[in-house]
């Protein structure tokens, strides 16, 4: 009688592990790098896929994209992470010529992990989609020089631990 016992806790057990497991959904793909210290952080909920011609980022003002995700940082990441982080982690942005985030994916650090909750990427996902860049301070100017044909999209990148740029 009390090995049935036993089987049957050690089944319902096993069952309640898979059930509560199996609600635990990851909002972002983590890809260790050849480097083997640095993630590539990409978003599940979001395929990214753009038809047209990459470009490249062009600034009049190098501080203001800075000073724009740096507030939404600060925003998003308490003071006690971002004292956490090591340098190297990175948000990468694509935008289309319009000036809208089309797409936003991270560099994370080995070591830094387990600091930046899903969470906290996700809420910055969002706070950055939400963003309009100004297209008077940033343009997108063909990748290859001897390109004559307007590009469509391009990519910036800057730190997750924001720095102060006036």
């Amino acid at each position: 009688m009390c090995i049935m016992k036993t089987i049957v806790l050690i089944t319902m057990a096993s069952l309640l592990s898979i059930a509560v497991n199996s609600q635990i959904v990851q909002r972002f793909n983590y890809k260790l790098m050849p480097s083997g210290s640095t993630y590539t952080v990409t978003p599940v909920f979001d395929q990214f896929k753009i038809d047209g011609k990459k470009g490249l980022a062009s600034f009049s003002n190098d501080c203001y994209v800075n000073n724009l995700f740096s507030i939404i940082i600060k925003e998003v990441l308490p003071k006690e992470k971002l004292s956490l982080l090591h340098f190297g982690n990175t948000y990468i942005i694509t935008f289309n010529s319009n000036g809208e985030i089309l797409y936003s994916w991270f560099l994370i650090k080995d070591e830094d992990k387990n600091v930046i909750s899903e969470n906290d990427l996700y809420n910055l996902y969002i706070k950055f989609k939400q963003i309009k860049i100004d297209m008077s301070k940033v343009k997108i100017i063909p990748g290859d020089p001897t390109e004559e044909k307007l590009s469509n999209y391009a990519e910036i990148f800057g730190p997750l631990i924001p720095k102060d740029c006036k």
